[in-house]
């Protein structure tokens, strides 16, 4: 495993191979020597909150939404690496201005939960036994607060966000939903009970904004059964012989208004990382790069990582007032950073 030193440890984000690690220098009051980040793709336009909350910011969860295929092993420890500055970002936010006050609020109540498709909507709790440092089980989700082992905890988490299953099916709205719904809600994911209050109570808190990643290499494909599930539509019909056979698809309205069962749109960040052109950043960039190519086409590669095109998951995405950006991205930051700071200046605001 990567060795942590001083309070921040920063990876050169290559695709294709391991990260080199880089420490880059924060001191003691959270100042950053290291260059700004590009501009913030993920600015509410509302105005912001003194950087310093004058009362108790509000508690965070987070959800790490991983597609846990044998093809994602690239993809994943390049988000592995990427999870020491997020949570640091979140936790002990930057001074890159050098004004002697942190960029943005801290977060101080956070907990985070991996929810890989292998598992059908149970959040994971095994670590990556093909990494000599990770345990073989880990809590079903973490609770950090500033001051205390982040860099530990990140690693933790880093080691159950690497670890792929042999049946996995990128059923990317069905994972997160069954794992979140409690049982009294009128939304029922296809396949099972939900789980948001039974085997994962005490994750999603009153009150708290939700925070939800989803990283994968291809599209959504949340399976249903048309005549007994409200959240499926035909997609394709033909007769086989004397059977009428139709293709189904879980309609991504349906999800949507699952996800916003949970929170008001205020209190709910999603961000995507999908199959896109690394250069494409709006919606109508993305959502035009998918009309050119076929289901089964990359639309990026850079090194050994690669996605196709998700048209599923950038509808979801921006749906609910998301950010998507490309999976082949050299360094996932470019979504992580920003998205921390909408995070927590929302946590900090009245």
């Amino acid at each position: 495993m990567h060795r942590f030193h001083l309070l921040i440890v920063t990876f050169l984000l290559g695709c294709g191979a391991k990260s080199g690690l880089v420490v880059e220098e924060r001191s003691t009051d959270g100042a950053d020597l290291g260059s700004p980040p590009d501009g913030s793709p993920l600015d509410s336009g509302v105005a912001r909150p003194p950087r310093a909350c004058p009362s108790r910011p509000r508690p965070v969860d987070l959800v790490f939404v991983t597609d846990t295929s044998g093809s994602m092993i690239d993809e994943l420890a390049t988000l592995a690496d990427e999870v020491p500055t997020f949570l640091l970002d979140l936790l002990q936010p930057p001074d890159r201005d050098g004004d002697g006050v942190a960029d943005w609020p801290a977060v101080e109540d956070l907990q985070v939960a991996v929810a890989p498709t292998g598992l059908g909507g149970e959040l994971s709790t095994t670590g990556d036994m093909g990494r000599s440092e990770c345990a073989g089980s880990y809590p079903i989700f973490h609770r950090l607060q500033p001051g205390g082992e982040v860099l530990a905890s990140a690693e933790r988490i880093s080691c159950v966000a690497t670890t792929t299953y042999t049946r996995s099916d990128e059923a990317m709205f069905g994972t997160v939903a069954r794992a979140l719904l409690p049982s009294s809600s009128m939304f029922r994911v296809p396949g099972g009970p939900n789980l948001g209050d039974r085997a994962h109570r005490g994750f999603l808190r009153a009150g708290s904004l939700l925070v939800l990643l989803f990283i994968t290499d291809e599209d959504d494909a949340t399976p249903c059964v048309v005549d007994t599930s409200p959240e499926c539509a035909l997609v394709d019909c033909r007769m086989v012989g004397m059977r009428r056979e139709c293709r189904t698809e879980s309609r991504v309205d349906a999800y949507v208004d699952m996800i916003r069962s949970l929170r008001p749109a205020e209190d709910l960040f999603v961000g995507t990382l999908a199959g896109a052109p690394v250069d494409a950043t709006t919606e109508e960039a993305i959502l035009e790069s998918f009309e050119a190519v076929s289901p089964t086409s990359s639309l990026c590669r850079n090194g050994l990582l690669s996605g196709l095109a998700a048209p599923r998951m950038a509808r979801f995405t921006f749906a609910l007032g998301g950010a998507y950006r490309s999976i082949c991205s050299e360094s996932y930051g470019a979504l992580t950073q920003p998205l921390a700071e909408r995070v927590g200046r929302r946590a900090c605001a009245p």
